[in-house]
């Protein structure tokens, strides 16, 4: 059994991991300046975009000049650099694809700017910095000569923030490593992660053949990663300009006595709502922002729009409203590991009708079909339908597991902290089999991944990160065969 941690602290491995510092902020910085967003549809399923291959390239280019052996998926789906040797595999996943920049950034998302402690761009959480942090991390170990038991892989992947399908054709094609993390969570480590479902209540009608004086004619939304739009309008025709004057002025009451930024504006007989709302922390956190959405359809169900169009906004201004927790739809459920939440992500108006996407996430404890089937048997009397768009199983595992355990006490060693084993909403680890989601964010406060200004610290986050990830590698390969018996 070796027993490298121990030598290289003694060596000053921290200090060796802190003099990398400026270069690794300057790398992070290469990598925010791609916009590695997705652009296209594959012919195998999978969004794509020529910015997120140009940042896997430059990403393996990096790990190449830094004495990594590299790997380059045919197709760009993935790549992936390495150190060591043997049949046993010890695997980071890391993903290189972002979400889009969205509203409200006071600084150029793709020109990272530094002040203070501060770095500002769209990556730099998620998950480019934690990318810079694993490569230094292995390549801070390897500048001592460590002699790896085992292969070290670092996954780049291109497709984590819209489906996850490079992940599940990487593992499909090349098996599931013997233990892997994923640094696109939040510290000290997760045992578990959600199971979610998102679908579709849709009412089918034709909007022309509504007869009705309102008329919902028109609905733009936000469209952003978190799922909790920022901003919703819609336009409502009225029959006379006398009824779009007395609509408006109603919308612009109920707003100021609910406490919304609901606000409505006449043009002739077309009333336009605009709905201002705020952006979660993150997706499966829906009860930190406002959702602009939502207060757009409260009003609209003070309205006479039509049976069809009614029926449905009924439905989910009285059974979902501004609630995140399904309490509404009869879903609250709670469990060992975490609580139902909800959000309401789209509010559609097209040829065949209205409809609205919902997102849930719920604890791992509970099937799919339960949270569906609850829905489905409220909306079958009313003719509403529920169109399942996807479902994602969530896992629960050991906590007390050697592996799990042995990142804990990385963890604790570099930070001091006794923070719980938590759980988190889902990862690239739904997709890895003996893969753990661990950090990088220091708490949910500082979840901030898919806001604007994303930003990270780097002496109290991205080098301590380095640290944590360093103690974590030399802890699990010294006692890699124990773990793999």
């Amino acid at each position: 059994m070796a027993n490298y941690l121990d030598e290289l602290l003694n060596k000053g491995l921290y200090d060796h991991i802190d003099s990398y510092e400026e270069e690794m902020v300057e790398e992070i910085r290469k990598l925010v300046a791609i916009p590695s967003l997705a652009e296209y549809m594959t012919d195998y399923g999978m969004k794509h975009g020529p910015e997120i291959v140009r940042c896997l390239d430059h990403t393996l280019a990096l790990c190449k000049s830094l004495g990594f052996d590299t790997y380059k998926d045919p197709q760009n789906r993935f790549g992936w650099a390495e150190v060591g040797k043997g049949k046993k595999l010890l695997t980071i996943f890391i993903h290189l694809d972002i979400v889009p920049v969205g509203d409200g950034w006071t600084k150029d998302p793709f020109e990272m700017s530094q002040e203070g402690d501060f770095l500002y761009g769209r990556g730099t959480i998620d998950n480019k910095g934690p990318a810079v942090s694993t490569i230094y991390a292995i390549k801070s170990c390897c500048d001592y000569g460590v002699e790896w038991p085992c292969r070290v892989r670092i996954y780049f992947g291109t497709n984590e923030e819209l489906g996850s399908t490079d992940v599940q054709l990487y593992i499909r094609e090349n098996g599931a490593p013997d233990f892997a993390w994923v640094p696109d969570s939040q510290f000290p480590l997760s045992y578990s992660e959600l199971n979610g479902t998102d679908f579709e209540l849709r009412k089918l009608y034709l909007p022309d053949s509504i007869v009705s004086d309102l008329k919902l004619v028109n609905v733009e939304h936000e469209h952003h990663a978190n799922g909790i739009a920022s901003w919703a309008n819609a336009v409502v025709e009225a029959s006379t300009e006398a009824l779009a004057l007395q609509t408006a002025e109603k919308a612009n009451h109920f707003g100021k006595e609910h406490g919304m930024d609901l606000t409505a504006t006449v043009e002739g007989k077309c009333v336009k709502l605009e709905s201002h709302g705020k952006v979660a922390y993150h997706w499966n956190e829906p009860w930190t922002g406002i959702n602009a959405t939502m207060q757009l359809a409260c009003f609209l169900d003070t309205l006479s729009l039509g049976a069809e169009p009614d029926e449905l906004i009924h439905f989910v201004a009285s059974k979902i409203g501004m609630e995140t927790d399904g309490k509404g739809l009869a879903i609250d459920v709670k469990a060992e590991t975490a609580e139902l939440c909800l959000g309401v992500e789209s509010m559609t108006l097209d040829a065949y009708g209205l409809s609205f996407g919902i997102s849930v996430l719920f604890p791992a404890e509970v099937r799919n079909e339960i949270i569906y089937n609850t829905v489905f048997r409220q909306t079958k009397p009313l003719g509403i339908d529920v169109v399942a768009r996807s479902m994602s199983p969530g896992f629960v595992l050991d906590k007390n597991s050697t592996f799990l355990q042995a990142l804990y006490k990385s963890f604790y060693e570099v930070t001091g902290s006794n923070e719980p084993i938590k759980v988190c909403g889902g990862t690239y680890a739904k997709h890895v089999p003996n893969a753990v989601p661990f950090g990088a964010i220091f708490g949910p406060e500082q979840d901030i991944c898919h806001t604007p200004d994303e930003h990270i610290r780097v002496k109290t986050e991205l080098m301590v990160w380095t640290k944590i990830y360093a103690n974590a590698l030399l802890r699990v390969t010294d006692h890699f065969e124990d773990m793999s018996n």
